[in-house]
């Protein structure tokens, strides 16, 4: 009889332990946790104001990773709590809102690592990378159009694009894309930089989409920088001044009793009258010094120039008047109240020879402001110093509504505004992006926060720090603006992330596994934590 053979397959082998027994180790339990501290701290350090601009591209990467390597169940709510957490402490402070507001709208923002994490491991890793993108740029586009917050969209309030301000080389990629495109690269960074740490550069799929993320960061920023480098300097340039009076304590005392259907008594009235006489003589007063200083343009912060409906005529005609007078183009912005019923927050243009061009309504007021809503057309007139629009404040958080101006082939754009401190910088620098995307200069006067100008290429060219009671600025602002392909595209790089979202799931699923290993390419891992 011959002698039991031993199969040499079922021999114990000196290979590594079980990784199960390693996770058991205090250092190994300790790990996830090290980890998603580090992502909440990420996610706190790169949103609202202040935002570290590299942190907005690292906490993608950290949270992505824990999502990923921690059972389903667990590792999606204590991430999902983490960063509501996170958010919360960011936007309190400039939202004030009730925390569990705030808390829903972050559960929003981290839907896309939900959509990874459930759908991720039944796909191919190539496929896989464009999932987190895909979903984030579709909760950034449905911000901006459904209508959430009191019956109004919250526009593009926290998205990404924001955090990267003033990384001027990066931003022109909006010319192109619109955020959509910022969205996307720091999303799809996050999701390959996940690969390259699961697999390692020896694997090859892993080394290849590692090459190609690099490449085309690098690529957004040499064409970028090199559309800074090679700008023209502009042939011609209009002086605009911005006016500013703070008028909060006055306006308490009226828009804010109004807008609620409290009429206001006779002796108030009357009170009121003279210290709204009294604002409109200082709006006048620092305009005309700014005239003589060489303004041709001048623009009044937002609803500077508060106004009863009755008298709201008597005031346009007395812009009318000074602005023929001066040969200068007036931007009024005032607000129109009647008794019982919303205001009209709104910009009056008015031409060198006097003409009313146009009344602005605000397009999207901004929730709890009591103002009527505008037709949601932009305006614009023609100067001699080139073709000039407005919007206000909020509206440029839209932007499919500042599209408009670009369409339109605008050179400047007013933005009369009126801030909070709480949300300075962060509100002023959230309109810089509209100005590259659709190649105007802009500048924006602003009531509570600074007030800044920068030209089409987001170039900053003056700001004004919110200081006294009364101030008013000047800019060289470049005439000539840039058409940009964005204005002509519009959202389609949006369309296509939201078709991906849908086809990625079923184009780039993984064959069955068997027992060749080559009916997966001989590429892919199983793993539990996939």
């Amino acid at each position: 009889m011959a002698a039991p053979t031993t199969d040499a397959r079922q021999l114990p082998t000196s290979g590594p332990a079980d990784p199960g027994d390693a996770r058991r180790t205090p250092t190994r339990r300790l790990a996830p946790l090290v980890l998603l501290g580090a992502a909440g701290l990420c996610v706190a350090a790169s949103t609202s104001n202040h935002a570290v601009p590299v942190l907005a591209w690292l906490a993608p990467v950290l949270l992505l990773r824990f999502v990923r390597t921690t059972p389903r169940t667990t590792g999606l709510v204590s991430a999902g709590v983490t960063y509501a957490l996170a958010f919360a402490v960011a936007w309190h402070a400039q939202w004030p809102v009730p925390p569990l507001l705030l808390a829903g709208l972050a559960t929003v923002f981290f839907l896309p690592y939900v959509v990874d994490r459930l759908l991720g491991p039944r796909l191919r890793p190539g496929p896989r990378t464009l999932l987190l993108p895909f979903a984030w740029i579709s909760v950034e586009y449905a911000l901006v159009y459904l209508p959430l917050l009191e019956g109004s969209p919250i526009g593009a309030w926290a998205a990404v694009v924001h955090s990267q301000y003033g990384q001027l080389p990066l931003l022109q990629l909006l010319a192109v894309t619109g955020q959509w495109g910022i969205a996307f690269l720091v999303a799809w960074t996050a999701a390959v930089a996940n690969l390259v740490w699961d697999r390692g550069v020896a694997d090859r799929q892993a080394r290849r989409l590692g090459a190609g993320a690099l490449m085309l960061l690098v690529l957004v920023l040499t064409a970028g920088g090199a559309r800074l480098a090679l700008a023209a300097a502009p042939e011609a340039t209009v002086r605009v001044a911005g006016v500013v009076v703070e008028n909060d304590e006055i306006l308490v005392r009226t828009w804010s009793p109004v807008r609620q259907g409290m009429p206001l008594e006779h002796d108030d009235r009357e009170a009121l009258t003279d210290e709204l006489t009294a604002l409109h003589d200082r709006l006048f007063e620092l305009s005309e010094r700014e005239i003589a200083a060489g303004a041709q343009v001048v623009v009044w912060a937002e609803d500077n120039a508060l106004v009863f409906r009755e008298e709201a005529d008597a005031l346009v005609g007395r812009g009318q008047a000074f602005a023929a007078e001066h040969g200068i183009a007036l931007f009024m912005g005032m607000v129109v109240i009647g008794t019982g019923e919303p205001a009209d927050n709104q910009v009056v243009g008015v031409t060198p020879d006097g003409e009313v061009a146009f009344t602005y309504l605000k397009s999207f007021p901004a929730p709890g402001e009591g103002s009527r809503a505008g037709d949601g057309r932009i305006a614009w007139m023609d100067t001699p110093w080139g073709r000039i629009g407005a919007a206000i404040c909020f509206d440029h958080d839209f932007p499919p509504l500042i599209r408009q101006a670009g369409r339109a082939g605008l050179d400047v754009m007013v933005n009369p505004a009126d801030d909070t401190p709480v949300i300075d910088p962060l509100h002023p620098h959230m309109a810089v992006p509209r100005a590259i995307e659709n190649g105007f200069a802009m500048v924006r006067p602003a009531q509570g926060a600074r007030s800044i100008a920068v030209d089409a290429l987001g170039r900053v060219l003056t700001v004004q720090e919110a200081v006294g009671p009364a101030r008013s600025f000047a800019v060289d602002l470049p005439v000539a603006g840039r058409a940009t392909a964005y204005a002509r595209i519009g959202d389609v790089v949006a369309h296509v992330a939201m078709a991906g979202l849908v086809l990625v799931p079923l184009a780039g699923r993984r064959r069955a596994a068997t027992g060749n290993p080559h009916a997966t390419g001989g590429q892919w891992r199983t793993s539990k934590r996939s």
